[in-house]
């Protein structure tokens, strides 16, 4: 693989642009360069949903990086609501946790955004619950009293996220987790269940409310409200598709346009796009070798939201590219990394690019890049063995090139019977 890859260089000045987040009276936000390193869970919370020694590990790293804006993983707001045991949660239990994993990034690294995604895992949940019936699947359907529970969950993490250092919340609507099912054409109206219907916003309604009652508990002239969204989840009545028994998508992008534009007119100040449901469509979330033309339904995604809206729009699928060893069509030179954000970016398509297995990977990712230090990157392998780890259960980290999530993967793999 090439170590350095062959870029114009308004590429790389694009990618090292600071770009500011918010400027209120309160508070000023700046990125200090364009790229971002995304949620990224890890499985490494103790039993009590708080952070371990392997968790302060992980954000001292991620600091050294000096990443534009960084997005700490998936916080469950309550243990009912975690994907998994090992899940990071935010509540006044583990309120004096998340604030030391703070203080130890912020020791390291004072200038980065920090924004805490808050989560409920819905259907993925350990209880799981949903708001519409899962075909094959027998899980509870979510009523308006339950909701009413998550969404208290959601604003009293909003006011610890703020207690505690964050610079602004993700409210997660991304990868089928309860938020995004929400917004899907198949949540209709029923008994018990005023949060479906046939519209947008009806089936967003659960959405603007909770975010008025989060802005109302921390105001957004001193902190940052961001949604991280599935333009396009591509399973039957998912955001994004024709209708509630349809996985194609709407080439309109209506309902998706409609969405993004309420968010902002309601006071969010960025929308990080994504796509798809890792357990259901996952070459939409991450591209293979396999299938990497999902990259350009990423850009075409994200280029729709930053059509619609002022507001500043992070693109994803950006680890990859790389130095430009891919099976995107093209010489490397026209699409590696370096080239395909900054361009994306000059032209106007997005406003910032986010990595995740790429930080998995190397934690010193962007610094590394913005400082032109290409022969030091560790550039991610596209092997998903990250993915793995964290779907069977062990503390998740990049397989390739950290020893110890290397020794981790392989006893479990040990463990797994032939």
């Amino acid at each position: 693989m090439p170590a350095t890859p062959e870029f114009d260089p308004k590429d790389l000045e694009a990618l090292a642009a600071p770009i500011t987040l918010l400027d209120r009276s309160e508070k000023t936000l700046v990125a200090g360069n364009r790229i971002v390193y995304q949620p990224m869970e890890a499985n490494d919370a103790g039993s009590d949903g708080g952070p371990t020694d392997l968790t302060f590990e992980r954000y001292r790293a991620r600091a050294t990086g000096r990443a534009g804006l960084d997005f700490v993983e998936a916080l469950s707001v309550s243990a009912a609501g975690r994907a998994r045991p090992q899940q990071l949660m935010i509540t006044e239990g583990t309120k004096k946790g998340i604030a030391e994993v703070v203080e130890a990034y912020r020791a390291i690294n004072d200038e980065t955004p920090l924004i805490f995604q808050l989560t409920h895992s819905g259907r993925f949940a350990i209880d799981p619950v949903t708001p519409y019936p899962v075909e094959g699947k027998d899980v509870p359907l979510l009523d308006d009293a339950a909701l009413a529970r998550i969404g208290d969950d959601l604003v009293a993490a909003t006011r610890i996220a703020f207690d505690v250092g964050a610079d602004g919340i993700d409210f997660k609507h991304c990868h089928g987790y309860l938020l995004g099912a929400m917004l899907g054409p198949a949540n209709r109206a029923r008994p018990g269940w005023t949060y479906g219907g046939e519209t947008l916003e009806e089936r967003s309604r659960f959405t603007f409310e909770t975010l008025a009652r989060m802005m109302d508990a921390v105001p957004t002239d001193r902190f940052l409200y961001t949604v991280r969204l599935s333009a396009y989840e591509g399973i039957p009545g998912g955001f994004g598709s024709v209708g509630p028994d349809s996985a194609e998508l709407d080439e309109s992008f209506a309902e998706l346009i409609g969405f993004v534009t309420r968010l902002e007119a309601a006071g969010v100040s960025l929308i990080n796009q994504s796509a798809g449901v890792p357990d259901l469509t996952p070459d939409l979330v991450r591209q293979t070798n396999d299938a990497p033309d999902g990259f350009f339904g990423h850009q075409r995604l994200a280029a729709a939201i930053k059509g619609a809206v002022k507001i500043p729009v992070i693109g994803s699928g950006y680890s990859y590219p790389k130095a430009g060893r891919n099976r995107l069509p093209g010489e490397p030179a026209e699409k590696n990394i370096v080239t395909l954000a900054g361009r994306a970016i000059r032209e106007g398509m997005v406003d910032l690019i986010g990595v995740g297995r790429q930080c998995l990977a190397d934690p010193g990712f962007a610094a590394k890049l913005i400082e032109g230090r290409f022969d030091e990157i560790l550039w991610d392998t596209t092997c998903n063995r990250c993915a793995v780890a964290l779907r069977s259960g062990i503390p998740a980290g990049c397989v390739t090139f950290d020893p110890a999530a290397k020794e981790r993967y392989r006893e479990m793999r040990r463990e797994v019977p032939s």
